[in-house]
């Protein structure tokens, strides 16, 4: 882990993104071999807390 991957997780923590925290590895992984773009690797992310909120507010209902 990079000092750089260190301070995304702590920012996603700060701005309570789990979402986007808990499948950053793997993003991390596909940006790092390539696989994805920058902005392919922020939208990956952005939609994953999508999902993972959308998740949590059916679970609610």
């Amino acid at each position: 882990m990079t000092v750089m991957d260190a301070a995304l997780r702590e920012a996603l923590k700060a701005l309570r993104l789990s979402g986007m925290l808990e499948t950053l590895d793997a993003h991390l992984a596909q940006a790092h071999g390539g696989e994805l773009g920058h902005l392919d690797f922020l939208q990956v992310l952005c939609q994953d807390e999508i999902t993972r909120r959308e998740t949590v507010a059916f679970q609610r209902r």
